[in-house]
């Protein structure tokens, strides 16, 4: 594979030779090409992409809903134990005899790529076929960082941090639950608009 040009040519990778390129700096220059030519913040791409794959956010907007609110979340401890309580992947291992934590988030919704994409920077794609037909486009993405700093490793620490929490924090810890592993489903009917948001731990 030779040059692949973005932008008339403003972004140039070149993908011979055994050259290593970084995914987040590819996304950083695309998204400072986008913001320099054509004015766009983090809610107009947000918005994009949703658009990109097939959802309709100016329906949403009718109901009071704006859907590319996320971009504004606060990812504070409360926010990080309610990703710990949804289906999230933890597995200690060792490197150079350090020990460290593996945390990972993985999806087959679109919707909640979105927002992994947000939390935890470096993504992997599975794609599989059926019947020469795809089927599944799974997304994931991992980080990895000193035991010490997770404090959510241990599910029984987990659960009396939680339940510590003040009332006041409920909200962010449901909001960390919804984004790790959550399904929306939206009828929108002339009577009866209904919303339903599905979050549960395998």
């Amino acid at each position: 594979m030779g040059k692949i040009w973005i932008i008339g040519g403003s972004l140039s990778v070149i993908l011979s030779g055994g050259s290593k390129i970084r995914r987040n700096d590819i996304v950083e220059h695309v998204e400072g090409l986008l913001r320099e030519r054509f004015g766009w913040d983090e809610v107009k791409m947000c918005e994009e992409l949703l658009h990109f794959i097939g959802i309709d956010t100016e329906t949403f907007r009718k109901y009071g809903i704006e859907l590319c609110d996320w971009v504004y979340v606060q990812t504070d401890d409360v926010y990080f134990m309610g990703i710990a309580l949804s289906d999230l992947y933890v597995k200690f291992v060792k490197i150079n005899k350090n020990k460290y934590v593996k945390v990972a988030l993985d999806t087959t919704n679109a919707i909640d790529a979105i927002f992994f994409s947000l939390l935890l920077k470096k993504p992997s794609i599975t794609m599989s076929w059926i019947n020469r037909e795809m089927s599944i486009v799974a997304v994931e993405y991992y980080i990895v960082t000193k035991a010490n700093k997770w404090g959510c490793a241990n599910h029984e620490e987990l659960i009396r941090h939680v339940s510590a929490l003040e009332p006041m924090d409920v909200p962010k810890l449901i909001a960390g639950a919804v984004d790790g592993d959550s399904s929306i489903k939206y009828k929108f009917t002339a009577s009866t608009p209904s919303i339903e948001i599905t979050a549960c731990r395998t």
